[in-house]
């Protein structure tokens, strides 16, 4: 072929049209057999600017001396990056951002990372749901995949069907409308939601902001009937997609083993918002039990918790948590060996 007739890209290039841009750019390529990959496209939503990069291998380089590692490609083992934006001043397509160095076959080796040989089979896609329920993260049912599959695994492959996973289970709800969903039909839970009332937003078509919302399940509440003896309650952080502090409420059973009682999810950590789930636990107790009344309540020291406590619950003794104490004192008294004195101070040691 006669390279004489091909017209290279080259920067600054303008076209009226994107279709236009592409079309020019792929008949390039077709000349000169090179693979084209359209990727990183940005559009605004007015359509007042688009970007689209053009890229074809995965190798970091050099390109007028700077390296081109992000744009950079895993098919063909070499460069190949064509940045093409909308320029508003001359509304035009322009590029502003070429790297045409390609001029040899498709690397075999590279071929793993085709998007056909990287799909997962149903069974990969069974073990990645299993293995995600299961508390595992990306990276260790990364691990897991690489040492049975046999073909190239990429975390983000796993990650992106996770993602479909999850949004399969969303049944096209949002996460919070899914919770109330499975709170209001669940038989084993008990649950309330404290609003506050909103006005002039588009986007609560109910007119309410959900500032707070409870349940408890009701095996656990006659589980606990047994002996109301003791109530463990602490909040949790960053726990959770809705950024919500979650209280949660345990206790013990008979064989001296945790188990959750409650939950709530509240806007702030404030003495209003502690009171509103202490009064829906004293009430769930009193209508699955007839007797709201608990012997003691462990937490730490939360001022805001530790006052509604009081109010709720005037008749329980409070307790501070005694692993929340020891681990200040060892924050506090680093010269004293905390081991040492909690084996002293222990019970069984004075007898």
């Amino acid at each position: 072929m006669n390279t004489n007739t091909i017209t290279v890209p080259k920067a600054e290039f303008d076209f009226s049209t994107f279709e236009k841009a592409r079309a020019f750019i792929e008949n390039y390529a077709a000349q000169t057999n090179i693979v084209v990959i359209l990727v990183k496209t940005t559009k605004n939503k007015d359509g007042s600017s688009y970007r689209q990069a053009f890229f074809a291998c995965k190798k970091q380089g050099q390109y007028n001396g700077k390296k081109e590692d992000a744009y950079t490609t895993k098919w063909t083992g070499c460069l190949f990056v064509v940045g093409l934006n909308y320029c508003k001043r001359i509304k035009k397509f322009v590029i502003t951002k070429l790297c045409s160095e390609h001029n040899h076959e498709i690397n075999p080796d590279s071929r793993k990372f085709s998007s056909n040989i990287r799909k997962f089979s149903l069974n990969e896609l069974g073990m990645i749901g299993e293995l995600h329920d299961n508390r595992l993260r990306i990276k260790d049912i990364y691990v897991v995949l690489a040492s049975i599959s046999s073909k190239y695994v990429h975390k983000h492959d796993i990650y992106n069907a996770i993602s479909r996973q999850c949004q399969q289970k969303l049944q096209g709800l949002n996460e919070i409308e899914l919770l109330l969903k499975t709170l209001q039909n669940d038989e084993n839970i008990m649950s309330s939601i404290a609003t506050q009332p909103v006005y002039n937003n588009e986007r609560d078509q109910d007119g309410s902001f959900i500032q707070a919302i409870f349940w408890a399940y009701r095996s656990a509440v006659f589980e606990f009937a047994i002996a109301k003896d003791v109530l463990i309650i602490d909040t949790t952080y960053k726990t959770n997609r809705f950024s919500m502090p979650m209280i949660v409420v345990c206790s013990i059973n008979r064989f001296r083993s945790t188990y959750p009682l409650a939950f709530a999810l509240v806007y702030s950590e404030m003495k209003e918002f502690y009171s509103w789930v202490l009064q829906q636990l004293c009430k769930t107790l009193t209508i699955l039990t007839g007797d709201s009344n608990v012997t003691m309540i462990i937490t730490d020291q939360e001022l805001a918790l530790m006052s509604s406590i009081s109010t709720v619950f005037p008749n329980t003794k409070h307790q501070l948590c005694i692993w929340y104490i020891f681990r200040n004192m060892r924050k506090k008294l680093k010269s004293i060996d905390m081991d040492e004195f909690i084996k002293l101070t222990s019970p069984a040691s004075k007898h």
